[in-house]
């Protein structure tokens, strides 16, 4: 099921926006600049090494949505409202970061919601609880990116060879792949338990094909 979802957003969407810039490329002769083509600037999700560095490059259209709709409005409220003079300097930092991470999760895990809501009448728990463990994840390894421990593996990898470089992504890959098996079944559950993948299967035209 995990496969299932990843491969609809890498080879349905990010794919399709790669392959219509090679062919905007090839038919005018200009070259597609990640400025214009802004999904081009974001590396495939699948070779992610942190739950930060995951939903950064996953679903690029949504990304900005939720940063327009969540992460600015609360990181604007914080500044105002949840300042050192509030909260002290250490407290205030921390609302600044914490709180517009979680008001993302918190639209997207809503939208998600809905729909399973809206589809099958099933309880929204699972949603809440998956997105909510997403946003537990990303504030967590921004944490450990910033210290001493994060910064030492930064500068190993940084000082290491080629090889031990790549050796080091594939772990960060590995404990990234290992991390969503734990944390999928909660949103794929009401997926799961309706048989929706066995409607899509059943409405693809490529497993009509390969069955004729």
């Amino acid at each position: 099921m995990v496969v299932a979802v990843c491969s609809f957003v890498i080879f349905y969407i990010q794919t399709t926006v790669i392959l219509v810039a090679i062919i905007y490329s090839a038919s005018t002769g200009n070259r597609a600049d990640p400025r214009e083509w802004t999904m081009l600037d974001s590396k495939l999700p699948v070779f992610a090494y942190s739950p930060t560095d995951f939903w950064i490059n996953w679903q690029t259209l949504f990304r900005y949505i939720w940063v327009d709709l969540g992460f600015n409005p609360i990181q604007r409220f914080c500044g105002k409202y949840l300042g050192p003079e509030r909260l002290g300097r250490r407290g205030s930092q921390l609302a600044r970061e914490i709180l517009p991470v979680f008001a993302v999760f918190f639209l997207s895990g809503m939208m998600h919601a809905f729909i399973v809501y809206a589809l099958w009448r099933e309880p929204i728990w699972s949603q809440v609880a998956y997105f909510g463990i997403q946003a537990v994840g990303v504030v967590v390894s921004k944490a450990i990116e910033r210290s001493a421990v994060g910064r030492a593996i930064q500068q190993s990898y940084n000082d290491g060879s080629a090889m031990k470089q790549r050796l080091m992504r594939g772990v960060g890959i590995m404990l990234m792949l290992v991390y969503h098996l734990v944390t999928a079944p909660f949103f794929i559950y009401p997926y799961q338990k309706h048989g929706m993948w066995l409607d899509i299967k059943d409405m693809s035209a490529l497993v009509r094909s390969f069955k004729k």
